[in-house]
């Protein structure tokens, strides 16, 4: 081996170990903030619905408020493989995905938005199964093997496999 390709190998090296220490120091904890806060944007807005009288106080209302607790408070600490996993090993235990009855259109709306954040974060968790699974979700939804709504769903039902853990404070840091 020359000289000169050890020193590309270390200066390659080197390069990973700064994006690395970039990416987890510097770009991960304000993204994965951002995400949080418009999670809780999401609850208060949500709870207001409730206080305004928009909304009923209903099983849907219960559900999502408890969604998005769940999302807040575990979704940092999960990454998208352990997601993909899930999806795969319970695709056929679960029916079609359908939309919910009876519920009103800004319940679905932070439903759906709340699915996409919980899987930003998962994303965020783990950066290189990120490129992997995205080539393989657009290479899936253009065969119309996956949707939209059925990934969204498969991330509440993923959310809500797991216990919430009762007081437990959520964190902003």
């Amino acid at each position: 081996m020359s000289i000169h390709m050890t020193a590309t190998l270390v200066l390659l090296f080197a390069g990973c170990i700064l994006c690395s220490v970039s990416y987890w120091q510097l770009v991960y904890p304000v993204i994965l903030r951002r995400v949080r806060f418009h999670l809780f944007e999401m609850r208060d807005e949500l709870r207001g619905l409730a206080c305004n009288g928009q909304i009923t106080q209903s099983a849907h209302y219960v559900e999502l408020e408890a969604f998005i607790c769940k999302t807040i408070q575990l979704m940092p600490g999960i990454n998208l493989g352990s997601f993909v996993w899930f999806a795969v090993k319970t695709r056929k235990e679960r029916s079609e995905c359908q939309p919910i009855k009876d519920e009103s259109a800004e319940l679905s709306l932070i439903r759906n938005m709340t699915a996409r954040d919980a899987l930003l974060i998962m994303g965020l968790n783990s950066p290189w199964t990120i490129t992997l699974a995205g080539t393989a979700v657009v290479l899936l939804s253009g065969l119309g093997a996956i949707s939209r709504l059925r990934i969204y769903k498969d991330t509440e039902d993923f959310v809500e496999s797991f216990p919430l853990q009762s007081g437990a404070a959520v964190q902003l840091a």
